[in-house]
């Protein structure tokens, strides 16, 4: 009979995501509850219409690895958002849908364990009731210290240079053109933020994450970078970041702006990378008008390699330029 310890360590051999890269509690505090059609860890900060609006957008990315010559696969998890292009029909009942462009970060795409283990497939969980698969051409990548890119050096709060292992975090996948069920619908896409919309320090903004039980928040997984782990149970996780297989929206505010990418302080867990980053409805400063709310700003990547007060994401129109 295995011990205690055994038992601990192959629980969390096989709760341990293969393409997470650290990501951190901010707020304890936050506690995600029901709000209109959704569940989010602040109502104050999005309105029940925007929380209904942007609960289908919300898609769990499936990556999965295998080494040469073994015919088994393992499973890495992420997000995955699709980004409205043009429209291709209308349906009787008024659904538009729109061709789409599959969005995640790149580095859950990359080949893992030293190019041992291979990226043969990337899909979609949809609304938790089917897979679709997607064509990345990042799939199985391998990253070099020349993708790298420096985050900011800011002296007012004593940061040193920070540097971003996988480069720009964004992958592009191919165009989805054709009518595909939960994908082409207007429903389950995000539209770009307007081309003159200018990013800044406390705006509002906040992510749609779909999460699987086998990729859920524990101790290890809301630890920045260079922390083991966070002192917290396993019920107060579930308090702050909302139950598996459903929807939960995190909120925050931008609180630093890059060449590339952006700071904020929204609650983010190893799986929630790939997820779209958008503007929230409530509490905004004058430079976001009615027509921004709901439209997407960045990709979130993880949490920042220094501050454990931030996560960050990578501004998503500059990959569309």
């Amino acid at each position: 009979m295995a011990s205690d310890l055994e038992q601990r360590m192959c629980s969390e051999e096989e709760t341990k995501n293969l393409i997470g890269v650290p990501e951190c509690l901010v707020h304890m505090e936050r506690r995600v509850a029901p709000h209109g059609a959704g569940r989010v860890d602040n109502p104050e900060a999005i309105s029940a219409e925007l929380t209904g609006y942007v609960r289908p957008k919300a898609h769990c990315l499936v990556v999965h690895f295998r080494e040469e010559g073994d015919v088994l696969k393992r499973p890495g998890y992420g997000q995955v958002g699709f980004i409205r292009k043009a429209k291709i029909q209308t349906s009787p009942g008024g659904t538009e849908d729109f061709s789409v462009v599959p969005v995640t970060a790149k580095h859950n795409l990359r080949c893992m364990d030293d190019g041992k283990l291979h990226a043969v497939q990337a899909e979609a969980l949809i609304g938790m009731s089917h897979t679709a698969d997607f064509a990345f051409n990042d799939l199985d990548w391998i990253p070099s210290p020349i993708d790298s890119v420096p985050l900011r050096s800011d002296v007012k709060e004593r940061v040193r240079t920070a540097n971003w292992t996988w480069g720009v975090d964004i992958s592009k996948g191919n165009l989805v053109a054709r009518l595909a069920e939960g994908i082409t619908s207007e429903h389950s896409s995000f539209a770009l933020v307007r081309e003159n919309f200018h990013l800044e320090v406390g705006q509002k903004v906040g992510m749609a994450v779909l999460f699987t039980p086998q990729a859920k928040p524990t101790r290890q997984t809301v630890a920045s970078f260079g922390v083991q782990e966070v002192d917290i149970s396993d019920m107060e996780l579930e308090r702050i970041y909302g139950q598996p297989n459903s929807v939960n929206i995190y909120t925050g505010e931008i609180m630093f702006i890059g060449d590339d990418h952006i700071e904020y302080d929204i609650n983010s867990f190893t799986g929630c990378s790939g997820a779209t980053v958008f503007l929230l409805d409530q509490g905004q400063p004058p430079s976001v008008q009615n027509c921004d709310f709901g439209k997407a700003v960045a990709v979130h990547a993880g949490a920042h390699p220094f501050l454990a007060t931030r996560n960050l994401g990578f501004k998503i129109r500059q990959a569309f330029e």
